[in-house]
């Protein structure tokens, strides 16, 4: 897989990470979610979109790392809701066989959170 594969999948999860309240903001999902949709137009494992769904996710929990609660809480977390990642690719690689390939991701990311 290329260095822009590879940022394409890490980079998004880091942004939609970053953009969870608390953070840095809703407006880094409109960098995020492109890319995801991007990251989906090369064919690629679903490994990736898991790494992508543990990356999202360690972010997303991070304030569970707390003096009182163990660092690697998080983790935990992260490594079964990484799931999710896998779900929204394999989502979007079903849609992009009858929709646009933007329309598919768009309604992939929808489908996802909602579920």
């Amino acid at each position: 897989m290329s260095v822009r594969a590879i940022l394409l999948f890490l980079g998004s999860a880091a942004l939609r990470g970053l953009a969870q309240p608390g953070w840095f903001g809703w407006p880094l999902l409109l960098l995020a979610a492109p890319l995801r949709v991007l990251s989906w137009q090369k064919p690629a494992r679903l490994g990736w979109d898991y790494a992508h769904g543990v990356l999202f996710w360690l972010i997303a929990f991070s304030f569970l790392s707390t003096s009182t609660i163990h660092r690697l809480a998080p983790l935990g977390a992260a490594v079964l809701l990484g799931l999710t990642g896998v779900i929204e690719g394999w989502l979007a690689r079903r849609l992009a066989r009858r929709l646009p390939s933007a329309a598919a991701g768009a309604l992939a990311l929808a489908a996802a959170a909602w579920a």
